[in-house]
């Protein structure tokens, strides 16, 4: 049986600031946290499903930008099997899915000292 349980992040209000990218896609929120996507990203919204994959070290991340750009998150959380969902007040979804090899897939920082990782969190 799956199990559903959510566990969630507190960067619910901060505005996404900034986006850079290489071998991460890095988002800079307005409470000077951030959120690393290390492995494919799907962005959801009412025009479709859109996937970006920085492994390749410059992805075009053009499609994150249009739709999570100054765009205030409604709400973070993850599941017991650390698949990261960010909500923002457009109604556009982020879904990083966890590594299955261990690696870390995502990272999410609030200051002062909250951290969790992909299938790790230190706080």
């Amino acid at each position: 049986m799956e199990s559903k349980l959510m566990k969630e992040i507190p960067i619910s209000g901060s505005t996404v600031v900034g986006i850079t990218a290489g071998y991460a896609i890095n988002i800079a929120l307005s409470n000077g946290g951030g959120i690393s996507i290390e492995d494919p990203v799907r962005i959801v919204s009412g025009a479709g499903i859109v996937a970006v994959d920085p492994s390749s070290g410059s992805p075009d991340v053009s499609p994150i930008e249009k739709g999570i750009l100054d765009r205030r998150v409604e709400g973070a959380s993850c599941g017991d099997d650390y698949t990261l969902s960010v909500l923002l007040d457009n109604g556009v979804a982020l879904i990083v899915a966890p590594n299955k090899d261990g690696y870390e897939s995502w990272s999410v920082s609030v200051p002062p000292d909250y951290y969790i990782v992909g299938n790790a969190e230190f706080s």
